[in-house]
């Protein structure tokens, strides 16, 4: 794929992947989520993207754009510090922060709708489990980056301040 992005662009898009402690390419955090390797690799995150981003845009599109936001640059950085050295490239990582996010909220929310939604998502799609662990042939530092992001981001937006203590005479 990335011999006919060249050929027909010009542009060699590896250029726009994390390499782990690489300051030149810390950008490239940004960039990383939405170039892949192959056509089955853009098809692989494609339809979890989307239903994780409905079900995520269901408390909210400004909601949904902060977190995308968090867990892209979160996760990104956790993977720009504890990645392997080779290119990091994909969705995967945004991917499974939604999936965090999700089955957060239905610990944090304290909702019934969020439960059940965490509940399922963890049910239709365990499997990801699988992606956390370490394996040559993925990025599971971007996965496991992209759930501590996703996790964090759902306990943060769930946070209640504490009543004021009233006095008691």
């Amino acid at each position: 794929m990335y011999g006919v992005d060249q050929l027909m662009t010009g542009i060699d898009f590896r250029l726009f992947a994390v390499l782990p402690r690489d300051t030149e390419r810390l950008w490239a955090i940004l960039t990383s989520p939405f170039i892949h390797g192959h056509l089955a690799h853009l098809a692989g995150n494609s339809l979890p993207l989307f239903l994780f981003s409905l079900l995520v845009m269901r408390t909210g599109v400004r909601r949904y754009l902060r977190a995308s936001a968090f867990i892209i640059l979160l996760g990104g950085i956790i993977l720009w510090l504890t990645g392997r050295p080779a290119l990091h490239l994909g969705a995967s990582g945004w991917v499974f922060g939604l999936w965090g996010l999700i089955i957060a909220d239905g610990w944090f929310e304290r909702s019934l709708s969020a439960f059940l939604i965490g509940l399922i998502v963890i049910l239709a799609y365990s499997g990801m489990a699988w992606g956390l662990l370490p394996d040559d042939t993925i990025s599971f530092e971007a996965h496991l980056g992209g759930l501590i992001a996703g996790v964090l981001y759902s306990a943060l937006s769930h946070r209640k301040t504490q009543p004021a203590k009233t006095r008691r005479r």
